[in-house]
Parts: C-alpha cells; sequence; structure tokens
C-alpha cells in the first residue's frame, strides 16, 4: 500500500509538472546522444552518464524526452521507499519503525518532487540506499554474494552521481568497522567481504574513470564534481565570471586550483559548513527536522550499540562534511535524509507516547495514528504542490517563442528551459556585469529572444525602452517576482 501511494504520488507529479528542472535539458541532451549512436560526447559530459543512458533506452517505449525523464525518476523513487524500508528494518529491527521511514519517504515534499522530475536524486537515492542495506545485510550474514552485490549497486550508483565515490570507501570499511569496534565477526574474514565489495565496485567504476583520464588529461573522480569545486571556489571569490568559465573547461583540475588558492578554498569551506545546518533542516523541513531531533534524544547512547547504527550516523557525518569540501545547499543534502527517518520515527513515536500519556491523565484517550495523521495531513499538501509551478513563465515562453522564431534564432536567459521549449539553441546571460547588454548581443550568433527577471533586469539595466528590445510579455514567478520576454531586434531594425 504504501509504495503504491509512493508511486501514485510520483506518477501524478509527473504528469502535472509545469516545467522541467533546471538540469532537465542537459540530461535530455546527453539522452539524445546516446539514442543516436553517439557514446564519446554523453560520456565527456559534465554530468554522470548512466541516468541519460538509461533514459535514452526508455525513450524508445514513451517518445517523449521530458515525460521520459519524469517517469525514470518516479519509478526509481517509488524504489527507494522500498529500498529505505529494507535499510530501516534492518537497522532498527522493528517494523513499525520500517514501516512510518518508508511512509515518510513516499510523502515527503522534496523527495516526492526529486522523484517526479527530470533529475538524477530519485535515482541516487535508491542505489546508495539500496547498497548500505547489502553490505549491512551482507556483514551480518557473512554473505560475499551480497557483498559484491553492494559493491555493484554503489558502483552504479557513482556512474548515477559522482559523490557516490565516497560511499565506495564507506561500505568498504563498513565490515572492519564492525569487527574492530562491535565484535561482528574476525578480521579476516571482515577484510574479505571489504574486499570484495571494492572489487566489484571497481569493476564498475574503472572504464569511466579511465575514459575521463583520457578526456580530460588529469586523473578525475568526475567532471560534475570537478564543475562543483570550481563554481564554490568562484563563489568565496566573488569573480564569478572567471570561475564558471575555467569550471566547464574539460582540462580544469580542480585539485590544482585549490593548491595555488589554499586561503579561498579555506574560506569556502568554513562558509559552507556554517550554511550546511541551515540547508540541513531546510532538507529535512521543519517538522521533520524537530522529530529527528526527539529521536536522537531519545536513542542517546544507544546511537552506537549496534555497528549498523553507527553507521547511518556516520555515512551522515560523512557527506554533511564532504558536500562543504566541494559544493553544498539545501538539494545536496537532501540525500542524506532517507538515512535519517528511523530517527524521526522513533521521535514522532516518542511524541506520539507522550501525547496519549497527557492525555490519559486527564480521563481521556487519544488513538495512536493521530500524531501520524496530523504530520501526514502537513507534508501532503506540500507534497502534491504542482511541480515547477513557479518556473511555468519559461515553459509558456518558450512554447510562444517556438511559434514565432522564424529565423532560427538563439534564446538568452539564466537557464537553459526556456530554448528547451522553443526548441532553439540557448545562450546564458553573462553570469557579471557587462557594459551594455544591446553591446553584448552584437557578439553573439543571431540572438532572437530574451527572457529575463525582475532581479536581472535591475542589474542589467532592462526596461521596455532599451534599444535593442521589443517587449514581448511578462510571465508570473513566485511572490512579486516575474520574468520579461523580449525580442532582440537586428542591428538597424525599428523599435516596435
Amino acid at each position: 500500500m504504501i509504495l503504491l501511494a509512493g508511486l501514485a504520488i510520483r506518477v501524478g507529479l509527473s504528469l502535472t509538472s509545469y516545467c522541467i528542472s533546471g538540469d532537465g535539458p542537459a540530461y535530455i541532451g546527453m539522452a539524445r546522444s546516446f539514442a543516436a549512436g553517439d557514446w564519446r560526447t554523453p560520456l565527456g559530459g559534465v554530468f554522470s552518464p548512466l541516468y541519460p543512458f538509461m533514459m535514452a533506452g526508455m525513450y524508445r517505449l514513451l517518445p517523449d524526452w521530458e515525460m521520459t525523464g519524469n517517469l525514470l525518476s518516479a519509478l526509481l523513487g517509488t524504489g527507494a521507499v522500498a529500498s529505505i524500508y529494507l535499510l530501516t528494518m534492518e537497522v532498527f529491527e522493528r517494523r513499525e519503525i520500517a514501516l512510518g521511514a518508508a511512509a515518510l519517504t513516499a510523502i515527503h515534499p522534496d523527495l516526492a518532487a526529486l522523484s517526479a522530475s527530470v533529475r538524477t536524486e530519485a535515482g541516487y537515492i535508491f542505489l546508495t540506499t539500496l547498497a548500505v542495506w547489502l553490505m549491512l545485510r551482507a556483514t551480518r550474514e557473512d554473505s560475499a554474494k551480497r557483498a559484491a552485490a553492494a559493491g555493484v549497486v554503489v558502483g552504479l550508483a557513482y556512474l548515477y552521481r559522482t559523490e557516490a565515490i565516497g560511499l565506495i570507501a564507506l561500505i568498504t570499511g563498513y565490515p572492519l568497522m564492525a569487527a574492530r569496534f562491535w565484535r561482528r565477526a574476525s578480521f579476516g574474514r571482515s577484510l574479505a567481504l571489504g574486499m570484495t565489495a571494492l572489487l566489484a565496485a571497481l569493476i564498475a567504476v574503472a572504464p569511466y574513470v579511465l575514459f575521463l583520464h583520457a578526456a580530460t588529461g588529469h586523473w578525475t573522480i568526475g567532471r560534475e564534481l570537478d564543475v562543483a569545486i570550481l563554481l564554490g571556489l568562484g563563489a568565496a571569490s566573488g569573480d564569478k565570471v572567471h570561475w564558471q568559465s575555467f569550471a566547464f573547461s574539460a582540462q580544469a583540475s580542480p585539485f590544482a586550483a585549490v593548491m595555488a588558492h589554499p586561503a579561498l578554498y579555506l574560506a569556502k569551506v568554513r562558509t559552507d559548513i556554517a550554511s550546511s545546518f541551515y540547508n540541513f533542516v531546510q532538507a529535512e523541513g521543519p517538522l521533520v527536522a524537530l522529530l529527528l531531533g526527539g529521536g536522537l534524544w531519545v536513542r542517546g547512547r544507544a546511537l552506537f550499540r549496534s555497528a549498523a547504527e553507527a553507521f547511518l550516523l556516520l555515512v551522515v557525518a560523512f557527506y554533511f562534511g564532504g558536500f562543504a569540501l566541494t559544493w553544498t545547499g539545501t538539494r545536496f543534502l537532501i540525500h542524506l535524509i532517507p538515512y535519517t527517518f528511523g530517527w524521526v520515527i522513533i521521535g514522532l513515536t516518542t511524541l506520539g507516547a507522550a501525547l496519549r500519556a497527557f492525555a490519559a491523565r486527564r480521563g481521556r484517550t487519544m488513538p495512536h495514528f493521530l500524531p501520524a495523521a496530523i504530520a501526514t495531513l502537513i507534508l501532503l499538501p506540500q507534497t502534491l504542490w504542482p511541480i515547477g509551478y513557479d518556473m511555468r513563465g519559461s515553459r509558456y515562453a518558450g512554447e510562444l517563442i517556438a511559434q514565432h522564431n522564424a529565423r532560427h534564432g538563439a534564446v538568452i536567459a539564466r537557464d537553459g528551459r526556456v530554448a528547451w521549449y522553443a526548441n532553439a539553441r540557448f545562450v546564458a546571460l553573462p553570469a557579471g556585469p557587462v557594459a551594455s547588454l544591446c553591446d553584448w548581443f552584437a557578439t553573439q550568433n543571431n540572438p532572437a529572444y530574451l527572457l529575463i527577471g525582475n532581479h536581472d533586469e535591475g542589474h542589467f539595466a532592462v526596461t521596455p525602452t532599451t534599444a535593442c528590445l521589443r517587449f514581448l510579455k511578462r510571465y508570473p514567478r513566485y511572490g512579486s517576482g516575474y520574468y520579461d520576454l523580449y525580442a532582440v531586434e537586428p542591428p538597424g531594425a525599428a523599435q516596435g
């Protein structure tokens, strides 16, 4: 029932989505290359290749690229409901906690939204939680087959998102950790399990790493990680223009950049660590974060009673710090929240018990399900809010451009969504200030349309009377924000 509810929510959100995700056009571009038989281009791209490769295969069954990406995420996001149930059951050995964690996964607003978008989060969470469950089970049962399966799955997770490379090290070390501190097995047998998982993971990982070395000329874990570190340095430096152009170069080495600018990197890490606490609460959601705090308080020293539960803490702490070292934010920390859901449910059940005791002292009864029902009623409206509603202007503007772009000109915007819907070439707005936006247009190849938000209008001094622009339409954004669509007038054309 929980799986069906999770699937229904995700499919419903996929079918009612207003706008593709910001990275969606890039993933679809990679998928199109795979479908056309061009493997080298997407394998050398910024993003990891497995998700667009799977999209290319699924497109044969559903010839709509955006819907294919949405529904693929929906299926894998539903799989994550099951994998989180298995993981939580393995750690806490209490069915009610595992069912609660699965139900929370099914209705959590951000997990549901990311599981109905052209994004990699849903598949990544499914693969990583499945890999952790397999490794915990392999250690408990002393099963080399499960350890090998864990290695293969975490290797696939790396091909889905680069940051899974850290989880390879964690699951390799888990049997040894359990043997050393919890006396779960002999050192030799634990070492064998860890090495089995590592070798299986390397079989999946090594070909892609070798390809990246050949394509970039230096050793790298993945171009997405390279870009993330370099953009982080750019944010800390204030010179985003330079670092952005450098970050997307295939030959850019973040390690060389860090060594050349150690003070800048340390400033970036300090800032990211400080902001990560706030971002983690945002990722959980305020209600869920409060319940998590309660659950951790209740567990206390029992958090370290079993190797499996302590390992969940280690995974969360490792990536909390690891993201600060590379690139962090709410969307990245969402990857960690499924590991916390067992403690969240413990917090919820403890709260329920306290409320029932309080009611009993006053001669009243409270249904056991009431706290969970209230939490569901709080979360579900957020979960069912249509995806991309605040960005619907990008879709509407793109569809309008597609009807009138007779000269097949480029579309200029902050991201590629409007160009995707316009079926036109995308040109990114400058990352930093320019002396004259009209002069900048003159340096571009056939610019035809500009979609610009109200903040950027002030930044670039764009108004409906700007000489090289003709105002077409205004689209709502969120709050009082908006997007304005302009036609870019060719030099010498009269403004209409």
